[in-house]
């Protein structure tokens, strides 16, 4: 991996098939079918609790205000919900523990 910032979803897929040894096709779709599993799960269910890694949430975000310049008005939006993560303590302490270095 080259030494930068961040990493994109593509080191992630080229990791995961390596951890696997998968192509990178293959792990491309192991990787969706999680996250489309994931989203699928959660339209019927507010909160999804996976063991050793976090709680996943829908929760409702603050009605806004948008202003329309063609016609001069603000209208109000409706309200929507936002994906909330809640990360196990394990890995709160190794991020910070990283952080420091």
């Amino acid at each position: 991996m080259q030494n930068k910032e961040y990493s994109t979803d593509r080191d992630f897929v080229k990791y995961y098939a390596e951890m696997h040894d998968l192509n990178e096709q293959e792990a491309v779709h192991e990787i969706e079918g999680v996250f489309y599993a994931l989203r699928n799960y959660m339209v019927k269910h507010d909160k999804v609790r996976i063991r050793r890694y976090g709680i996943f949430e829908m929760k409702p975000a603050v009605k806004r205000k948008r202003y329309n310049p063609s016609t001069n008005l603000v209208e109000e939006m409706p309200s929507r919900y936002k994906l909330n993560l809640q990360i196990v303590n394990s890995y709160k302490q190794n991020l910070k523990e990283r952080l420091k270095t």
